[in-house]
């Protein structure tokens, strides 16, 4: 089974390339057949690294614990929401203390419903986060959404290091397959000071060798970039 970023990827390629996709044995993760031919698709994720008393992460660790918090405030207090309202979250990233910060988080919409107030900010647990509570004509699928305020700053380097990285321990992963026509990487870029422009001057540095017949670089807007081609 694919997991959801590996199907965010293929969709995405679909859109830009045509065909259709299909699980893979990881290796590879997926198939794209397209024009008779079949890619094997090999997917990542370009992520921040942050290194905190020596000890280094993804900022993926980080951001996972709030990703399901909209969700979770919703099933708690969807019922106290009029139809055609609705709470839009804005939250940070990393969060600290996060049982208490949803307790308070709860406390706090259910205020902002009870008053009616259109927006208002608060710290919960030393964590700033801010309530919009909006009106929208018709019914919306859900009552609570959110954004995630992740501070990333931008540095060339982390840039450089987690491209690099990313080709050469998927390279390792992945060998030409019998009964593929080509091999390409897929990042999804998640660190957002990157942009493309960036990514294609730091790959120049790259010293290693790779099989993959094309490297692609895919935003937050299923936008679909070619980092390389042989």
């Amino acid at each position: 089974m694919m997991r959801k970023e590996e199907e965010y990827a293929l969709e995405a390629l679909v859109s830009r390339f045509g065909g259709e996709f299909s699980a893979g044995e990881d290796p590879p993760d997926a198939y794209l057949h397209k024009n008779g031919q079949c890619v094997a698709v090999e997917v990542s994720m370009l992520v921040e690294r942050i290194t905190e008393n020596g000890v280094t992460r993804s900022r993926i660790a980080d951001e996972a614990p709030v990703t399901k918090i909209s969700e979770e405030l919703e099933a708690e207090i969807g019922d106290s929401i009029p139809n055609g309202r609705w709470l839009y979250l804005g939250l940070p990233c990393p969060i600290k203390g996060m049982q208490m910060f949803k307790k308070g988080l709860t406390q706090f919409a259910r205020e902002i419903i009870a008053d009616n107030e259109k927006s208002a900010e608060r710290i919960i647990s030393g964590n700033l986060v801010s309530i919009n509570y909006y009106s929208d004509r018709g019914e919306r699928e859900r009552k609570v959404a959110q954004f995630v305020l992740g501070a990333q700053s931008f540095d060339k380097e982390q840039a450089k290091l987690i491209l690099h990285d990313r080709i050469t321990v998927k390279n390792r992963k992945i060998a030409k397959l019998p009964g593929t026509n080509e091999c390409w990487l897929v990042l999804l870029n998640h660190y957002w000071p990157a942009n493309i422009e960036i990514y294609r001057e730091v790959y120049k540095s790259y010293k290693g060798e790779h099989k993959f017949d094309k490297i692609l670089i895919i935003d937050q807007h299923k936008r679909v970039e070619i980092l390389a081609s042989t």
